[in-house]
């Protein structure tokens, strides 16, 4: 549902904006999306961070946390009100580094980005991107408390009320309002991440998060130093996506063109749709994983793995070679434009998502189980790989756009094809023969054991 509703939206904003702002102004709004837009990876480890945390503290609680049925509907520990309210605190000092990370950022975007061409309106919709992203990282500790507590489907209803307030009010404020398109996509999307606020606090207020009863007073400098370590890894591993599209942006327009960003931009939000949709399994099988892992069902564990991927693999190998025969009818309806050079190099795309999408339930299975060290090593490896790849392919093999994209399969197949599905088959092998569910001085991320949470 997410997904869908995410991959709606932006193919009503990239439409709209496409076809009453041109080719440009759709350039734009992809390095907008690729810069500004990745302000948001800076919380994106909080959330399977309190997801983790939450497991141990029912672990800690004897709370039967082997079941699903437990996390969802047992009376809330204090253990767990502890995570929830450090989670939040977390989330709020996480906005305000974000926060200052964008009064730096901003000035440098205006003088790189901001010409005779873009207008100064660029800006604002950079500003009001970034504001919209610093509202949904905030977000992300009550969102992790309605996952946690079985409340998926209404956090994936309230995160598909944000995508549609952002694609109707771009074309309320286009065809309607008559706004500039920068302000047109940018105060809809600050909306939508407004109301996600609210509606993901509210609820989560009322499952027995305390977002609204002086959280604050339940800091504990402890948990909080196990979100940071915790988070702070997931977010040097998506950091790494700045190793992808970014850097291939700049490679591009020195290497090859400007004109050419606007080629590979439908190439690459493609990618992002697709993979939004392998990621959707992942999301909803993160907690159960964290669940059975510290209850010590390996199997569970093993079997969330091998079939979430197989699915997730399937569903990839189906919809990628519609999205191949279909591109140029699909380009030249929702673009206006059949974009040749695009789909030229689209196959090969689709090569590198259906690779990197079936490894999405992997991700979520090393993150659930507390393997997030060797996680990010392999991402930072494989986004340097990639970064080196493409300027080599580019510059001394003189490939343009189809070696930007074989750097990327190379680096995508080594990490996502080979390493990981061995690393995680392999980990999971040596935990189902430990005869007692690993302690948190077996994790890989502390080397401690868990301090009592229940005040």
């Amino acid at each position: 549902m997410v997904s869908g509703s995410r991959i709606t939206a932006f193919l009503v904003v990239i439409a709209t904006v496409m076809r009453v702002a041109g080719k440009l102004a759709f350039a734009q709004l992809g390095l907008i999306q690729s810069t500004v837009g990745l302000l948001e990876y800076a919380a994106v480890g909080l959330s399977p961070a309190i997801i983790r945390l939450t497991a141990e503290a029912l672990r800690h609680g004897d709370n039967d946390a082997g079941s699903n049925r437990s996390y969802e509907t047992a009376p809330l520990l204090p253990a767990v009100r502890v995570v929830y309210a450090n989670g939040f605190a977390m989330a709020l000092l996480t906005a305000l580094t974000g926060g200052l990370a964008v009064a730096l950022f901003m000035p440098w975007f205006k003088t790189t980005h901001v010409n005779l061409q873009t207008g100064n309106t660029l800006f604002e919709l950079a500003l009001m991107v970034a504001i919209a992203t610093l509202l949904r990282m905030i977000s992300d500790a009550p969102g992790a408390v309605l996952q946690t507590r079985g409340r998926i489907f209404a956090d994936n209803l309230f995160l598909s009320l944000h995508e549609i307030v952002w694609g109707g009010g771009t074309v309320i404020g286009l065809y309607v309002l008559h706004w500039p398109w920068q302000r047109a996509t940018g105060w809809p999307l600050m909306a939508g991440s407004a109301m996600l606020l609210a509606l993901r606090s509210i609820l989560s207020h009322h499952m027995g998060s305390g977002v609204f009863e002086r959280w604050w007073t339940k800091f504990d400098g402890r948990i909080v130093r196990r979100l940071l370590l915790f988070g702070g890894m997931i977010v040097a591993a998506q950091m790494a996506d700045f190793l992808y599209a970014p850097t291939d942006y700049l490679i591009i327009t020195k290497l090859i063109s400007f004109e050419t960003v606007a080629d590979y931009v439908p190439a690459v939000e493609v990618d992002g749709g697709m993979l939004l949709l392998a990621s959707a399994l992942a999301l909803v099988l993160m907690p159960r994983t964290a669940i059975a892992h510290v209850s010590g069902d390996s199997r569970a564990v093993r079997r969330y793995y091998l079939l979430g991927t197989l699915a997730t693999a399937a569903m990839l190998l189906v919809i990628a070679p519609f999205i191949w025969w279909a591109s140029p009818f699909l380009f030249r309806l929702l673009l206006g434009n059949p974009f040749p050079a695009t789909c030229a190099i689209l196959p090969w795309m689709l090569i590198h998502t259906v690779i990197g999408g079936s490894s999405a339930v992997g991700r979520s299975i090393l993150l659930a189980i507390g393997k997030v060290r060797a996680f990010t090593a392999s991402v930072l490896i494989a986004g340097v790989a990639n970064v080196v790849l493409n300027y080599t392919l580019v510059r001394f093999f003189h490939l343009g756009l189809k070696g930007i994209v074989l750097g990327t399969i190379v680096a995508a197949t080594a990490r996502c094809a080979i390493w990981l599905p061995w690393y995680t088959l392999r980990v999971l092998r040596q935990q189902a023969e430990m005869p007692q569910p690993p302690s948190l001085a077996e994790e890989e991320m502390v080397s401690a054991t868990l301090p009592p949470l229940i005040p």
